[in-house]
C-alpha cells in the first residue's frame, strides 16, 4: 500500500511539474509577443540570407571603419552598393550582372558630385560633376576611353 500511495504521489509531483512548465513556457512566449522585437542589435555585420543560405544582401562596417550596405544576386555579384568612403564621401553604384560598375553617383567631402555611366570594360561612357559653385562639366567617351566631347 505504501508502494502505491509513493507512485501516486510521485506521479502527481510529475504532472504538476510538467504543467508548471508548460505554463511558464507559454507565459515568457506571451511576454515576448507583448513586448515585440528586441529595440535594438548591435553587430559589425549583418547578413540577409535566402531559402538556401546564401548571401543576398550585406550590412557591414567596412575595414576603414564606415558602413556600407551591398545588394548580392542570386550568384554572389553585388549588384548595388551604398557605402561611405574613407574620406567621408558617399557612393551609390549599380552593377551589371558580371559583377562590373556600370553607373555610380558619388557626393564627395568637398561638395561637389558627380555621376559617371559606363560600359562594360568600364572605359566608355558619361560622366557628368557639379562643383560645389554650382559649376556643371559634361564629358563623353569613345567605347575606349577616348574623350568625344565635353562641355564646357
Amino acid at each position: 500500500m505504501r508502494i502505491r500511495n509513493a507512485l501516486g504521489w510521485y506521479t502527481l509531483l510529475l504532472v504538476s511539474a510538467l504543467l508548471a512548465g508548460d505554463a511558464a513556457f507559454h507565459y515568457g512566449l506571451a511576454q515576448q509577443e507583448a513586448t515585440g522585437p528586441p529595440k535594438s542589435l548591435t553587430t559589425q555585420e549583418l547578413r540577409l540570407v535566402d531559402a538556401g543560405g546564401k548571401t543576398r544582401a550585406l550590412l557591414a562596417v567596412q575595414s576603414d571603419g564606415n558602413p556600407g550596405i551591398a545588394l548580392l544576386g542570386k550568384d554572389g555579384k553585388v549588384r548595388a552598393a551604398l557605402r561611405i568612403r574613407s574620406d567621408g564621401g558617399v557612393v551609390l553604384s549599380l552593377h551589371d550582372p558580371e559583377g562590373n560598375n556600370r553607373a555610380a553617383l558619388d557626393a564627395l567631402p568637398d561638395g561637389s558630385s558627380s555621376l559617371m555611366l559606363t560600359n562594360k570594360s568600364g572605359k566608355g561612357g558619361a560622366g557628368m560633376v557639379v562643383l560645389p559653385s554650382g559649376r556643371a562639366a559634361l564629358t563623353i567617351t569613345d567605347p575606349d576611353g577616348h574623350l568625344v566631347g565635353s562641355v564646357p
